[in-house]
């Protein structure tokens, strides 16, 4: 009789023991709210209470690779031929150095891939002189007076390989079309010219015509790369490259 109550009184005491240990451990968890605003304990780990709060944890959306977003930009360039490359067709000329500036619009992702479509002006005008054409004799040179200027409309497809956060690097290439506008007249040297070319004198009207253009309709050929800063919306790059003649320049826009 006495073992059966030793035996019920440590199952009393190791039963209270065990309750107590689990309200304190009950009372150090801070109760949290559910989707339905009632008061719950914090979840257990391994617990499913755990992996529905994973659930709802907000993962962000990522970015659209192609969101195809116009941009609208404007550009000024400074555009040229090379000296050794003119001398290849002319024996006498001048040098080629004028300015570019035109409109274009990006379309597409700005930190993947690009198509860009420019409307763009380039002034080809030369100071008066005589020109000579590679192989010709000097009596063979002409006075030249060319006021001609370019306006152009092409499309080139961009690839944009991200350096840091906000700078990029691209590469691209495109076709288009351009007309040539304004005048351009020869006029004949005398027939006694001799070298210097330069100085040679020209007859007044006699013999003057226009300059035989086989079109004023041309191809335009694109390439062109650089690096592109972006932060925003708003865009600016330092462009390089090569449409119909070589060129180097600025242009800056924003997200429309």
């Amino acid at each position: 009789m006495l073992g059966d109550m030793k035996l019920s009184v440590s199952t009393f005491v190791a039963i209270t023991a065990l309750l107590l240990c689990s309200s304190n451990s009950l009372a150090d968890q801070k109760p949290i709210k559910d989707r339905k605003g009632a008061s719950r304990l914090q979840p257990k780990p391994g617990s499913f209470d755990e992996l529905e709060a994973l659930r709802r944890v907000e993962i962000p959306t990522p970015r659209a690779q192609h969101n195809w977003e116009p941009h609208i930009s404007a550009h000024v360039r400074l555009v040229g031929i090379p000296n050794e490359i003119m001398g290849i067709f002319f024996t006498n000329h001048q040098p080629y150095i004028h300015a570019s500036a035109g409109l274009g619009v990006d379309l597409g992702d700005p930190r993947s891939e690009l198509v860009t479509i420019e409307l763009d002006w380039t002034g080809m005008t030369f100071p008066d002189s005589n020109w000579l054409e590679a192989g010709a004799g000097p009596s063979s040179a002409k006075f030249s007076e060319i006021d001609l200027h370019m306006i152009s409309l092409d499309a080139t497809y961009k690839t944009v390989i991200p350096i840091v956060d906000a700078l990029d690097f691209y590469v691209g290439g495109g076709l288009g079309l351009a007309g040539l506008v304004g005048n351009a007249t020869t006029t004949e040297v005398l027939p006694i010219c001799t070298e210097p070319v330069a100085n040679c004198q020209h007859w007044r009207n006699v013999s003057k015509t226009e300059l035989d253009l086989p079109t004023r309709v041309i191809p335009v050929v694109h390439v062109t790369t650089g690096l592109k800063l972006e932060f925003d919306g708003f865009r600016a790059r330092l462009d390089m490259g090569f449409k119909n003649v070589f060129y180097v320049g600025l242009s800056a826009g924003l997200d429309i």
